[in-house]
């Protein structure tokens, strides 16, 4: 485009001289060479200057970053704040489902801890259950100790039969709940106090 426009220019009879014509000053005047100090200078402006460039851009990506992390909380706060919403409304749906559980407890050879199973479940946060302890034909002390301890608790049967397997203690302790629901528990093992309220809630849903 500019090439044209100066072409256009001369074939109409302008002509194009240079800054030192035009002002009678030689190039070396108009333009002259820096010395070699205010070349360290023009070093110095220079590294200056891209310095802050850099420094310029440094913050453009920080601010950047910034923003996205911000937005990124917003939307964890709004969802967490969702599932919160939800878990309380569900916790209001299955606090007043209260139905009869029995916790089955098989047990074989089991005294040195049958003792601490029963207590963490009397600590749970439940209450309509009972505790069915089954005795598999243990070779120690373990229907004596359960018998011992609880044989006169209201919320507690303990049953001794002939040693059959695990499977056949359960079925056997089955026969002998009226509860809705059944949870089994091994004998050394020890529940958290939510632990059968967390377990019996899912029931409320009629698809289960």
């Amino acid at each position: 485009m500019l090439p044209t426009l100066i072409q256009t220019l001369r074939d109409n009879g302008y002509q194009f001289i240079g800054l030192p014509q035009y002002g009678n000053i030689s190039k070396d005047a108009l333009m002259p060479i820096p010395s070699a100090k205010e070349k360290q200078l023009l070093i110095g402006d220079s590294m200056v200057y891209s310095l802050l460039r850099i420094i310029s851009r440094i913050i453009y990506y920080v601010f950047i970053i910034g923003l996205i992390i911000g937005c990124s909380r917003s939307l964890l706060i709004g969802i967490l704040a969702i599932y919160q919403k939800k878990k309380t409304e569900n916790k209001k749906n299955y606090e007043g489902y209260n139905p009869k559980v029995s916790v089955i407890v098989p047990a074989y050879n089991e005294e040195k801890v049958i003792n601490k199973t029963i207590q963490s479940l009397f600590e749970s946060t439940y209450t309509n259950f009972d505790i069915i302890v089954i005795d598999d034909g243990s070779k120690d002390n373990t229907y004596d100790i359960c018998r011992q301890k609880y044989h006169h608790h209201p919320h507690v049967k303990i049953f001794k039969k002939e040693n059959g397997g695990k499977s056949k203690a359960i079925n056997f302790g089955m026969q002998h709940s009226d509860a809705e629901i059944i949870i089994v528990l091994d004998a050394d093992t020890v529940f958290a106090p939510n632990t059968i309220r967390d377990l019996t809630k899912h029931f409320l849903d009629p698809r289960i």
